[in-house]
């Protein structure tokens, strides 16, 4: 990096900032009270202390488009060598993106865009690859853009890299995409690749068009409100293939205005039938979660810069902490039954508990409130 050394290495300024993500500080500030206080810790990583707030900003400011691809690389390298997504033939993969809005005027590249019940906020919009595995999800790849930005530019960006973690497209499962990533173009690309993918129709219009020809007896009710029919084939515009549809009507609770939308498959019957394609692609609602958790237990919601590459190479390390607590959680913290604490649990509420740090006989010797609930199996590790 272009900053001089003195005290401190730029890369145990990173592993300051991993560790000020995991220890669920909202701002840089809280380094110098949830970090700085543990001396014992900060030499498990070769420093007398974690540096202060003000070089953590330094090193922020001086992040550019060079250090983007070495955390790149950092990022993929780490999944290469833990990543939970290995122990699968085939690997699922969800995209979604989320809006992040800035409140001043001095944010770099921030631009005025759609956010959910905000509509005409300034700020950001990040796109997300994550794996849908068993054990955990893992974050395989992210983009940043202004908000204006639509979120299907970057589908393909995040697909070829994901695809380039993993190895190729032959390790890719069933891609789940939401409407963002519907339209007729994208659905022949995908067609065209040889890709297995459910993918909601872009267009409430097409549904509704589909719905206008749908007989009473050829809908299957899945519950009291959802109804689901297997159109089979059809043609969509802009692609030149036809694809199999799977219509879905939603009810209200006064039963009188049934809203309706589409997916997209390339599964055939065989494979799965109608139900099947709309509860598996309910199942990406674990990427909804990810990106819901990681704003909140990780706080990416709190940019800490104001310039455009340091806010996205922020993300990136945000992301690269996100899939070690991942791993913590699968190899770790599986052993003793905790494998079911969420990112909030492990940053709010595991990574705060007041323990005590002692060397004793050259060991790090831990000590843990006695009636803390997780104190009993914290002691097991």
């Amino acid at each position: 990096m272009p900053l001089k050394t003195c005290d401190y290495t730029p890369l145990q300024k990173l592993q300051t900032l991993i560790c000020s993500l995991a220890a669920g500080c909202e701002w840089t500030k809280d380094i110098n009270h949830l970090l700085r206080p543990y001396p014992i810790v900060a030499e498990m990583l070769g420093m007398p202390q974690f540096p202060d707030q003000s070089s953590i900003n330094r090193f922020l400011h001086h992040l550019g488009v060079a250090q983007s691809q070495q955390l790149v690389l950092i990022s993929e390298l780490l999944l290469h060598r833990f990543g939970l997504w290995r122990q699968l033939e085939r690997v699922d993969l969800d995209l979604d993106s989320t809006g992040l809005m800035v409140y001043g005027r001095t944010y770099e590249g921030r631009r005025k865009g759609y956010f959910p019940r905000q509509r005409g906020r300034w700020g950001y919009r990040l796109t997300v690859a994550s794996t849908a595995t068993p054990a955990g999800p893992e974050i395989l790849a992210l983009a940043l853009d202004p908000a204006n930005i639509g979120p299907a530019g970057r589908f393909w960006d995040c697909l070829y890299q994901a695809a380039d973690v993993l190895g190729s497209f032959d390790r890719l499962g069933v891609i789940r995409a939401d409407a963002s990533w519907g339209t007729g173009a994208d659905i022949q690309e995908l067609m065209d690749l040889g890709l297995t993918f459910i993918v909601k129709g872009f267009s409430n219009r097409t549904a509704l068009n589909f719905a206008a020809g749908v007989t009473p007896m050829q809908w299957e009710s899945l519950d009291l409100f959802t109804r689901v029919c297997d159109l089979g084939s059809q043609r969509v515009s802009n692609c030149r293939h036809p694809v199999r549809v799977v219509l879905v009507e939603l009810m209200t609770e006064r039963y009188d205005r049934p809203t309706y939308s589409h997916l997209y498959t390339s599964l055939l019957p065989e494979q799965a039938d109608a139900e099947h394609i709309f509860r598996r692609y309910n199942g990406r609602q674990c990427i909804e979660a990810l990106v819901k958790s990681a704003k909140y237990g990780l706080s990416i919601e709190h940019l800490r810069t104001r310039r455009y590459h340091p806010i996205e190479n922020f993300l990136q390390v945000a992301a690269i902490t996100f899939n070690l607590l991942s791993w913590f959680r699968a190899y770790m913290l599986a052993q003793v039954n905790l494998h079911t604490l969420g990112l909030c649990d492990l940053t709010r509420t595991l990574m705060t508990i007041p323990a005590k740090c002692a060397r004793q006989n050259n060991k790090l010797r831990l000590t843990f409130p006695a009636r803390h609930p997780l104190a009993p199996a914290l002691a097991q590790l």
